[in-house]
């Protein structure tokens, strides 16, 4: 099976569709830093396992294929997903990673095709999260790996949310979508199928953990 995209190079068109996550270019130093720690560690993880074939599911603005790209040259497959039909334009920026328009919960992918899927704060949002990783079960090969980073939505995540966004809500203010889980309760469900390895608490242990980057092992 081939997963044909139409390529662009319109960078105009990058920066207008994919400025999702405004908190890459926040004025805050720190905010910076924690975003972009969640990516490295996943690329730690990714080092340690040395994969032949990733997908990222959930992938946004590709951030995390530019970092793959920069770090990790071994990759020999990249694929990455997002449900915003204009991941599709992402092809013509981002070299070697094949995007396309899919639902994390249903893709076209064949079964037990990946060494590692990484799907960072994306299963927060979906509230059938069993469908989640009932897929991500499906294209994984048997004992590999799964790469998840989620908020933890404690007193403190909640509070910088205001500082940055001028509200407590998950469902408004800039690059705002419902939270039905957080990091905790995710985790619970993982456990159905998967087994926990590693799990960094970024930037710091309880009560100071704003994000949870788990490594998982297919069971």
């Amino acid at each position: 099976k081939t997963y044909e995209m139409k390529h662009t190079t319109d960078n105009l068109y990058y920066e207008k569709y994919f400025n999702n996550m405004p908190e890459y270019r926040s004025n805050w130093s720190l905010v910076r830093w924690i975003f972009y720690k969640r990516l490295h560690v996943t690329v730690e993880y990714l080092r340690e396992l040395n994969p032949k074939i990733i997908v990222d599911l959930g992938c946004g603005e590709g951030k995390l294929i530019k970092e793959i790209n920069n770090e990790m040259r071994n990759l020999v497959e990249k694929y990455a997903v997002d449900l915003n039909q204009d991941v599709i334009k992402l092809n013509g920026n981002i070299k070697n990673c094949l995007f396309s328009c899919q639902n994390i919960t249903n893709t076209d992918f064949e079964d037990n095709m990946f060494d590692a899927v990484v799907c960072l704060d994306t299963l927060e949002h979906i509230e059938d999260i069993q469908s989640a990783f009932n897929e991500i079960g499906r294209i994984l090969k048997t004992k590999s790996y799964l790469i998840t980073s989620s908020p933890s939505e404690t007193v403190i995540y909640k509070l910088l949310r205001f500082i940055l966004k001028g509200t407590f809500s998950d469902s408004s203010g800039p690059a705002a979508g419902k939270h039905y889980h957080d990091a905790y309760l995710i985790e619970e469900f993982a456990k159905i199928g998967f087994d926990l390895i590693k799990s960094r608490k970024i930037p710091l242990p309880i009560p100071f953990d704003l994000f949870h980057v788990n490594l998982y092992m297919k069971k």
